[in-house]
């Protein structure tokens, strides 16, 4: 799939093609910007720098956990990328997650969306650092969205496990926050104890166990 970088959009409704297809032209500006050759005919640093801005307004705000619980997904998503209309309409979701699956419907069209969202914004910092740069909340804005990717990622599932650090690490995720823990302590932290985590040996008999052998050598790779 050719990437298409004109800007960061939701779906104005619950359509799980639409919504399918943002994310997954998503992941492929992730594998364009990964590549060797970025800046083409169809993509100038102004395009890219449109594209980061409306991925920075496009950021679910960060809000005050409420004292009731569990929390409202505008609460639990905050600092993450939902590629569903906003704002954010609980019944509905629920409503949908019944014969989709809530937790399916999470990961695809938060979580994924959102470590997309990271890795894309991290390869322009390392690659085109002056966007990020001249971008207001630009760096705020990844640091957020590091920090809510941390509390996604998972030992025990195959797409907030594995298929999420291959993504991350497509991103220069993993290597930038090995180098530079400060930048994100909370996602630096996490990946530490994940690491630690998968430490124990895995068989590699059911899927579940390679998966986990999979992620610890990928950890391994950049030193967690």
């Amino acid at each position: 799939m050719d990437p298409v970088y004109n800007k960061f959009e939701w779906s104005r409704d619950i359509n799980l093609y639409e919504m399918a297809s943002i994310v997954r032209n998503m992941e492929a500006v992730v594998d364009d910007l990964a590549g060797p050759y970025v800046l083409g005919s169809d993509v100038s640093l102004y395009r890219m720098e449109s594209y980061c801005v409306s991925l920075v307004a496009g950021q679910l705000e960060r809000q005050c956990p409420p004292a009731t619980m569990p929390p409202p997904f505008e609460v639990e998503w905050g600092g993450c990328w939902y590629v569903g209309p906003r704002p954010i309409q609980e019944d509905i979701i629920y409503e949908v997650g019944r014969e989709y699956g809530l937790n399916d419907y999470c990961k695809n069209f938060v979580d994924r969306p959102t470590y997309a969202a990271v890795s894309i914004l991290t390869l322009i910092l390392i690659r085109f650092p002056r966007i990020i740069e001249t971008i207001p909340r630009a760096s705020s804005c990844l640091r957020i969205g590091l920090a809510a990717s941390s509390q996604r990622i998972s030992a025990n599932s195959m797409r907030n496990g594995i298929e999420a650090l291959a993504l991350l690490k497509k991103g220069r995720v993993l290597k930038h926050v090995a180098e530079n823990p400060d930048f994100s302590p909370k996602m630096y932290e996490r990946l530490t104890k994940l690491a630690l985590e998968l430490s124990t040996k895995a068989s590699a008999v059911t899927w579940r166990e390679k998966s986990r052998k999979e992620m610890r050598d990928v950890l391994q790779e950049f030193g967690y």
